[in-house]
């Protein structure tokens, strides 16, 4: 990181955890985007912690050709992703003592732009992966914010 005046801010040790982990998922997504869905604009992902289950749900939208995708990422590349969240917050759990995000969005442009959004509810908060309906208009929104 870098401060307005151009003098470098080291990151905290969880700072550097998510910038890690979040790098390594954008590489993932992007570059399967770019093999699956050449010209691609946009790409969001939803991810939900089932402690319980032990397990990482998520839901990922792509958007190409003007038009949202969520059946585009293949199954290895989302275990790839899954396998990287669950080392994301087992080494997350061993730098600090605060919560551990249950939730999260994580949006990507085609121009380089990226953005985080973790929650930390047992609710899953804004970030909840519904069954019972859509999860591409959540995903939409926050990707139109970007």
């Amino acid at each position: 990181m870098t401060s307005p005046n151009g003098n470098k801010i080291p990151l905290t040790p969880s700072q550097e955890v998510d910038t890690r982990y979040m790098s390594r998922i954008i590489e993932i997504l992007t570059d399967k985007a770019n093999e699956n869905a050449y010209g691609w604009t946009k790409l969001g992902l939803l991810a939900n912690i089932d402690e319980g289950a032990n397990a990482v749900i998520m839901y990922n939208v792509v958007i190409w050709r003007d038009e949202p995708w969520d059946d585009w990422l293949p199954d290895f590349e989302i275990e790839m992703i899954s396998r990287a969240i669950a080392r994301w917050r087992q080494e997350a759990d061993g730098v600090e003592k605060a919560p551990l995000w249950t939730s999260m969005f994580l949006g990507v442009t085609a121009r380089g732009h990226a953005r985080w959004s973790p929650g930390y509810g047992e609710d899953f908060g804004q970030w909840k992966i519904h069954t019972d309906r859509s999860n591409k208009p959540v995903v939409e929104k926050a990707l139109e914010e970007m």
